[in-house]
């Protein structure tokens, strides 16, 4: 049996990647970053005792740049589910993918054109517009300005109940505030 993808509208230029491709790269501070400090290969090796430092280097030497399976790496599947110790996940049922791929994908599967997606807002582009191009309803959370910015829970529950809802996407922190704050 095939399924068919819901039909969409073209998703809208992205902003935030369009400012980070001019300015990321060149920009003398940037405080703008989700990410965290990157590590060099050597910092990476040096976790844990000197043997196992030894064994990280001879892995990552032995890595090939190039593409892998389609659902990633088989040994980083196996040491993701080792590490949550997930007795019923095998891993076969983890597939890797970058944080907007995963986003992509899941909004795909989960939603149909006419659905209620309520999202934090201010946020990621993507967290609503993707939403938005398959034809969603997007309520947008957005916190109450004040000294301590603040999204109201109560806030929350009228824009859930406001239609049935299908998504909600709760997207924290936001560096604007410096820390969320929930009341």
């Amino acid at each position: 049996m095939q399924q068919s993808s819901p039909p969409s509208s073209p998703l809208p230029p992205f902003e935030l990647e369009r400012f980070f491709a001019k300015h990321e790269f060149s920009a003398p501070y940037l405080a703008c970053c989700s990410d965290c400090e990157p590590l060099t290969l050597q910092q990476l090796v040096q976790f844990g005792d000197d043997r196992e430092s030894e064994a990280n280097l001879g892995r990552i030497l032995g890595v090939t740049l190039g593409y892998t399976e389609t659902q990633g790496l088989p040994a980083l599947r196996k040491a993701i589910v080792d590490f949550y110790h997930g007795p019923s996940v095998q891993p076969e049922d983890v597939c890797i993918c970058v944080p907007e791929e995963g986003v992509y994908l899941t909004m795909r599967v989960l939603l149909r054109p006419g659905d209620h997606v309520v999202c934090t807002f201010p946020g990621y582009q993507s967290l609503y517009s993707i939403a938005a191009s398959i034809g969603c309803s997007v309520s947008k959370w957005e916190p109450e300005m004040s000294s301590a910015p603040a999204f109201r829970v109560e806030k929350l529950q009228e824009l859930v109940e406001s239609a049935p809802t299908r998504l909600v996407v709760v997207n924290f922190p936001h560096k604007w505030v410096c820390s969320s704050h929930f009341v």
